[in-house]
């Protein structure tokens, strides 16, 4: 017996699964939960609810957001104003995590802000106290939040904590209490993984996307607690093994023929829901979240036949006597189930995560001046912030009342939401019963990360990081500092000891940035403690001034300059050496001043070898003893100082070396031109009275007290310079000779020298721009930078500050043992430094964003340099004032230009006065009468002429600098300065004229006082002007008024040369000659002539008039026989006591 099996019924169409709404009663929802239809939904109902697609089309009708109050805390706020230049792989991405980790407090919820004004951008980073759970004050909060973002950010500059609503937060809480356009935005931001992702995900994107539009960004971060995250954690493991089981589940059709006809039939039902998969079900049903649902419909043919007994195993069993079985089984695959699973997955893992970050439910507030404004902005951010984990809760925003998001923007608070129709929270916890997302710190780092490119009204400079620790304080040593970092901590002082100062010290940096400060400080310190004296060079402004009112210094600095406005005015002769240097090496490095300071053409400088050999040679200076017989053993200064040439005397030389060396006439008169111009420009004005000097400042002024020279009155670099060497070859020479004198034991610092603006005297080689130029010029610079080497051994510092360190020599940065560094920011510059001090390519870059105060410092025995908050100035109680700087027991006799300075009781304080054309002329003719007669004249005759030029002149200071100066011209017209006698002894007389002019400025009668004076006066000149005259011709010797009637004569001996030689040639008796004689005096010298009227003064006078004449005719032609005959019998008469 036979039969056929049944057919097999296909799939059915069946009608989509219908839910009830919200509001319907509880035995709807068990009947629902109760039907087979709603366990095949159920995994579509938990993929809603995960990936929160309610969302989507957000229905405020369902749900109850409950305003946040507006009483209570609110957020405290940070401005960052200012960070470091992130690092360029990974910019801010791997710090803020951390920092966030650390801001995870119960206590304190995290507040972020980002405001656009349309022309710059600001973040804001702060808190909020969360009430009963805080364990602190926001401002602790605060102040651990700053602590960990600068230790996360290197170069974080944060603003004073104000509230939302005030200091520099009060724009960005007006913007979001006027904006026209807000909405909220929810989701998973996440990282993105692959090449320079962090390059995308920052907030300069964002800025930039925004543009020049108006608008706000507030997040709100609520840290949760680690039972929270538990919870929640352990529901979605527990989820994940329900849902497992929904997956996959397999049908089977088995059939079968006997001979006895059977059936057997059993049908399974699906098993009751877990507690968890309820609370889902009725949560969706309160909240309206129905998905349509059918079975499945879909399969391959064979497994639509068991389709239709999916609901649970059938078997059909049929005997008979031939027996046939046939076996049909499938396995079913939920996808959505599978998907559910999958996503439970990413969030165990985003929980566990969590766990070691941080679990914060966060709330993001969008403010825009526009609704178009306010879609480019949450475009911008879902743009940098979405990532491969944001498809877990795709970034959505909603829209809802204004008010209710003002308020929550503006108080750092996170709206509620639960369904509408009842009081049940959401299944996975009351973490996710708001208009929030719960993020890890991670995650939350992609939304609150710092900016990584520029953002316009944030400074990022280049920050880098150097060691936090320097060697400890030796004895003797001086403290500039402290170890610092980038966020502004302070640890170890900073030292250099006496024997690193002694090794040379190189400051740098920008202007206005501590250069002159710490320059200062090491000086200051330097005096204090080690007891060491200072000069420094200061070759433009009057900083250092400022150090005369110092207590420590105040009273003994002497401040130096060129100008009228200088406490005490620089005087320096470029031929005075310092005593016991050879001369011979003083010329050399004269020279090298010269060739370092002006441009020379090639043979300039051998001309002006000669010219300078010449000016010392014809004083009596011996360049091989360098001695001068004219001053004994025991020389006076004032000798000294009247036998030291001058430039000006140097200038007048040049030609005469040029005729001499006979060049051609281009040549000769090029190099003149050149020559003279460039020594002319040194004695005119101010420079003249400076430098056109018989006398200098005293080197132990200079060098064994604390000095300062400022020289911004001289405005050519090249003069400056000029100065500048000059004090520095007196240095290297007084250095010698304190070391000659006792050398001290190994390196003993004894003296600092600061030289400013080094570039202007120890420059860099320039272009070569001639054949011979260029190298007369690098040879000076390396002399000069090998005697900064050598005189480390005489126990000389020097502390050399520049600006630009590429105009250096290269040998100043290179052998400087301390190096101090403050703000550069040039390439080239940063090149040269980092490469003498080890520095890595970011803590180069690191120079160029330097505050005010701070400097890299490094030495021998700081092993890698250290960054350094140097100290700040000291605070000066009085004002500097015009006469600081020049203490009272100065001496001031280096100021005396010549002998007859000696007695001036207020030196080169008018001389400017007296100086002038017009006041010399005027003072020449008033005082003629007086000095013509000063010899000869009866005192009534002089008094008279004194008090006829006195009643013209102011009294005081003018009238004793007018009679010296007047003075010392009519000595220089008494005869050529052929010898270094004639210059002697006019600089004696001089001063035996200045008694004479002091005592007499003082009387006001011709009394017994005046006349005694006047009589020591002239037997003083008769002394000193007999012994060694001006000029020793033939009958000098025998004349009878041996120089004192030669003042008279001088003025006319060229005018009367011809005439008187043309008298002793005729052959004539000799009381005719005489007659004749008597004659050119009356016409050539009538002011003489009615001085020396008659007797053995007019005999003297027409003696000096004869020898004097006779002596320049024989200059142009040898003299006859027959004139020598007859010069000689008239001198004779002339010396007899009658005609």
């Amino acid at each position: 017996m036979t039969s056929k099996p049944p057919a097999v019924p296909g799939p059915l169409p069946q009608p989509p699964v219908q839910f009830p709404g919200p509001g319907s009663p509880p035995g709807a929802v068990d009947a629902l939960l109760g039907s087979d239809g709603f366990a095949e939904a159920m995994p579509q109902l938990l993929l809603c609810l995960l990936e929160r697609r309610y969302l989507t089309d957000f229905d405020p009708t369902r749900w109850t957001v409950k305003p946040p109050s507006a009483d209570g805390s609110r957020p405290l706020l940070h401005e960052i104003r200012a960070l470091g230049r992130p690092p360029a792989e990974t910019g801010w991405a791997a710090a803020v995590p951390h920092v966030l980790t650390a801001c995870h407090s119960g206590g304190h919820l995290l507040s972020v802000a980002v405001h656009g004004d349309g022309i710059r951008h600001r973040i804001h980073w702060g808190g909020r106290r969360l009430a009963g759970t805080s364990r602190g004050s926001t401002e602790d909060f605060l102040q651990s939040q700053a602590g960990v973002l600068r230790a996360h950010v290197p170069g974080l500059e944060l603003g004073p904590a104000d509230s939302f609503e005030e200091g520099t937060h009060a724009d960005l809480a007006a913007f979001v209490r006027t904006a026209p356009a807000l909405a909220l935005i929810t989701g998973i931001p996440a990282p993105v993984h692959g090449r320079s992702p962090a390059a995308f995900q920052s907030l300069d994107r964002l800025a930039a996307a925004v543009g020049a539009r108006r608008y706000a960004v507030v997040v709100a971060a609520e840290p949760l607690s680690a039972g929270e995250l538990d919870r929640t954690l352990d529901h979605c493991r527990r989820l994940r093994s329900e849902i497992h089981a929904l997956v996959r589940h397999t049908v089977g059709n088995q059939q079968g023929e006997t001979s006895s006809t059977s059936t057997t039939e059993a049908a399974g039902s699906e098993p009751g829901l877990s507690t968890c998969l309820t609370a889902i079900a009725v949560f969706c049903s309160l909240a309206g979240i129905f998905p349509a649902v059918r079975p499945l419909a879909t399969a391959a043919p064979s497994v639509l036949q068991l389709a239709s007994i999916a609901g649970g195993p059938r078997n059909t069993s049929q005997t008979k006597g031939v027996s046939t079985l046939r076996s049909h089984n499938a396995e079913l695959l939920d996808a959505t189930a599978e998907a559910c699973e999958k996503l439970l997955q990413q969030h165990i893992d985003r929980l566990e995560t969590a766990r070691a970050q941080g679990w914060w439910r966060t709330a993001v507030y969008l403010a825009a001046e526009s609704e178009g404004a306010l879609e480019s902005l949450a475009g911008a951010l879902r743009g940098t912030c979405s990532g491969e984990a944001t498809a877990l809760d795709p970034l959505r925003v909603l829209r809802l009342p204004p008010a209710t998001l003002r308020t929550a923007a503006l108080h750092g608070r996170i709206l509620p939401l639960v369904p509408a129709s009842g009081g049940m929270g959401h299944p996975l916890g009351p973490a996710f019963d708001a208009l929030a997302t719960c993020l890890t710190s991670a995650e939350l780092a992609v939304l609150v990360g710092l900016p990584r490119g520029p953002m316009a009204g944030l400074p990022m400079p280049d920050v880098a990081e150097f060691p936090l620790s320097a060697p400890p304080p030796e004895p003797k040593a001086v403290t500039i500092g402290r170890v610092t970092d980038a966020q502004g901590g302070e640890y170890q002082q900073v030292t250099v000891s006496d024997r690193a100062l002694n090794r040379h010290v190189f400051i740098t940096g920008m202007t206005g940035y501590g250069k002159t400060t710490t320059a200062k400080n090491l000086l200051v310190e330097a005096y204090t403690e080690l007891g060491v004296p200072f000069l420094v060079i200061e070759p433009a402004k009057a900083e250092y001034r400022q150090l005369a009112q110092h207590p420590a210094l105040k009273g003994r600095l002497r401040v130096y300059g060129i100008g009228p406005d200088a406490p005490l005015p620089l005087r320096l002769n470029p031929f005075a050496p310092v005593a016991s240097v050879p001369l011979s090496r003083h010329i050399d490095l004269l020279k090298a001043v010269f060739n370092a300071s002006f441009p020379m053409f090639a043979g300039m400088s051998y001309v002006l070898e000669d010219a300078m050999l010449e000016v010392y040679t014809e004083r009596g200076w011996d360049l091989h003893t360098s001695a001068n017989e004219l001053l004994g053993a025991r020389p006076s200064a004032p000798d000294v100082a009247a036998l030291t040439p001058t430039i000006r005397e140097l200038q007048d030389k040049i030609e005469e070396v040029l005729e001499r060396r006979a060049y051609g006439r281009e040549v000769h008169q090029n190099l003149g031109a050149a020559l003279r111009s460039r020594l002319g420009s040194l004695v005119v004005g101010t420079k003249g009275m400076a430098l056109d000097t018989r006398r200098s400042v005293p080197v132990e002024d200079l060098f064994a007290r604390p000095a300062l020279i400022e020289l911004r009155n001289l405005g050519d670099d090249e003069e400056k310079s000029f100065v500048m060497a000059l004090l520095l070859c007196r240095l290297y020479e007084y250095a010698e000779s304190r070391a000659g004198a006792a050398m001290p034991e190994g390196e003993e610092l004894r003296h600092l020298t600061l030289i400013e603006e080094a570039h202007r005297l120890l420059r860099a080689a320039r272009p070569p721009s001639g054949a011979e130029t260029p190298d007369a010029q690098a040879k000076a610079v390396a002399m000069f930078t090998d005697m900064l080497a050598e005189m480390r051994a005489y126990g000389e510092g020097f502390i050399v500050a520049d600006q630009v360190p590429t105009k250096l020599a290269p040998e100043i940065v290179k052998n400087s043992n301390v190096k101090i560094l403050h703000r550069l920011v040039a390439a080239d510059d940063r090149a040269v430094v980092a490469a003498t001090v080890n520095l890595t390519e970011q803590q180069s870059r690191h120079l160029a964003t330097l505050p005010p105060g701070e400097a890299v410092v490094h030495d021998e025995r700081i092993g890698s340099a250290v960054l350094a908050r140097m100290r700040p100035p000291e605070p000066l109680a009085v004002r500097v004032q015009g006469a600081a700087g020049a203490p009272a027991e100065a001496d001031r006799a280096y100021l005396h230009r010549h002998g007859g300075c000696r007695r001036c009781p207020a030196p080169c304080t008018v001389l400017h006065l007296a100086d002038r054309d017009r006041a010399r002329a005027a003072a020449d003719q008033a005082l003629s009468p007086f000095f013509d007669r000063l010899l000869l004249g009866t005192p009534e005759q002089l008094w008279e002429a004194w008090t006829a030029w006195r009643s013209s002149v102011p009294a005081g200071s003018l009238a004793y600098c007018t009679y010296a100066q007047a003075a010392r011209r009519r000595l220089d017209g008494l005869g050529a300065p052929d010898r270094g006698a004639e210059f002697l002894g006019r600089d004696r007389a001089a001063r035996i004229l200045a008694r004479l002019g002091e005592g007499w400025l003082k009387a006001e009668h011709l009394d017994g006082s005046a006349r005694e004076l006047l009589s020591e006066i002239r037997a003083d000149l008769n002394r000193t002007i007999g012994s060694r005259p001006p000029r020793e011709l033939s009958g000098c010797a025998t004349c009878p008024s041996r120089c004192r009637v030669l003042p008279l004569v001088a003025p006319a001996v060229q005018a009367l040369a011809a005439s008187v030689s043309a008298c002793a040639d005729r052959p004539v008796p000799l009381d005719t000659r005489l007659r004749q004689l008597d004659a050119l005096a009356e016409e050539h010298l009538p002011h003489a002539c009615q001085i020396l009227s008659e007797g053995q003064s007019r005999r003297s006078l027409l003696y000096c008039m004869t020898v004097n004449a006779t002596a320049a005719t024989s200059r142009g032609r040898r003299p006859t026989p027959a004139m020598d005959a007859a010069v000689a019998e008239t001198l004779a008469a002339l010396r007899s006591e009658t005609l």
